[in-house]
This record gives C-alpha cells, structure tokens and sequence, in this order.
C-alpha cells in the first residue's frame, strides 16, 4: 500500500519516494515457496518450524534468555504436528525430516551434480534466503562432496532422489564455520542483506527446506 503524504513547502513526493514508501521487508514476500512449487502450505510451515524448534532444543542447549527472545516470534503459530514426519538423524548431527523420498534410481552421492530449490530460516522461523525470487535463477547447483557446499547441507541432501524434499536442522559447527563471503562454501545469499543476515546468525543452528530438481 503507497504511503502519501502531505506536501511541505511546495514540496512534491517524486515517483522513486513513494515507490520507496510502498517498499515491503523481503521476508514478507519469500517467506514460503512460491505457489508453483507448492511444496508446503502455510499450515505445514507453520507447524514445521514448531517442529524444527523441538528438534533444536533436542540437540542444542538454549539458554533461559534465548527462550525469551524466541517465544514471542512463535507465539500464535499452529502448535499442532499432526501428520508431520518426525526427525532423524542422518549423521554428524543432522536432523531432517523426510517429506517426500523422491523418484526414480538416481540418488545424490558424492561426485553427483545437484541442482536444488531451497529456503535458508533461522532457527525461529525468520526467513534468510532463498534460491528464487529478485530475478534469480530457480535452482542453485553443486557438485556433491566437493566442499562446495557447507558439510551439514552435503549431508542432508545425500541420498535425496529428484523431487525429493525435506527440512533439516543445520548445526553451526557444520555451517558457516569459514564465513559468509561470496567464495566461501555455500549457499552464500548473492544479496548483501541476506549475507550480512546469514554472517550475524551463522552461529545459531539454521532450517532448511530443500528440494532436489535435478541430478547428472
């Protein structure tokens, strides 16, 4: 919705200001996959980061102020997981849960080209980043078992089919341990604002959903 504002002084809003005004937060817009996708509606993702919270609290220890920090962003989400699959673990410590096993033989191991969609949230659900939207490519592509990718994403996608999907909980220690520039391990947001999000929360344990699009 376009702001208007009353003139002061003769001054007019030019075009560009208001266009400004009317500018709305990414993660508004990119909160969940588009509609074309359809991977997860907005019921499943909001039982899914409750899920994921369990899942975190399992395997991290959160101290008493970061629990305080973090209910209210959750508060009034859908506290039922009904018909949700649980997490496992798939190894190092990474949970994930398996929402669909996806087709065919071909299966991503080490050496396999990996074209993927994915949505990077923290641990409260904010979104970070995703590989579509701002005139982006659809997919974002890596060889397996290359270092191109930080260890806990290799991991969770391994073994994955195409049109295979799940959500995984990425521990910090198989993050963004190298940092968050351009060349490091990714996926690296190509968007400075979504990178210097990802640099100031690469510590936290981090949600991703993931779906396998192709693999050579």
């Amino acid at each position: 919705m376009f702001l208007f504002l009353p003139s002061l002084n003769g001054f007019q809003l030019t075009r560009t200001t208001r266009l400004l005004l009317s500018w709305r937060p990414r993660s508004e817009q990119f909160a969940k996959w588009d509609s074309a996708t359809a991977l997860y509606d907005a019921k499943t993702t909001r039982r899914a980061v409750l899920q994921s919270m369990a899942a975190i609290s399992i395997c991290f220890k959160t101290s008493p102020a970061q629990s305080r920090i973090e209910g209210p962003e959750l508060r009034g989400l859908d506290e039922s997981t009904e018909n949700q699959p649980p997490f496992v673990e798939l190894g190092d410590g990474v949970k994930a849960q398996e929402i669909s096993g996806g087709r065919g033989a071909s299966r991503v191991e080490d050496g396999s080209i990996v074209s993927v969609k994915y949505v990077m949230r923290r641990s409260n659900g904010y979104f970070i980043d995703a590989s579509y939207g701002f005139d982006r490519f659809e997919t974002y592509s890596y060889r397996a078992g290359s270092g191109q990718v930080v260890k806990g994403f290799d991991i969770a996608v391994r073994g994955m089919g195409i049109g295979g999907r799940r959500r995984f909980v990425l521990p910090p220690r198989l993050g963004y341990v190298t940092g968050t520039r351009k060349n490091d391990p990714g996926p690296i947001p190509p968007d400075f604002g979504a990178r210097r999000s990802l640099a100031s929360h690469a510590k936290e344990p981090l949600i991703f959903e993931v779906q396998v699009v192709k693999i050579r």
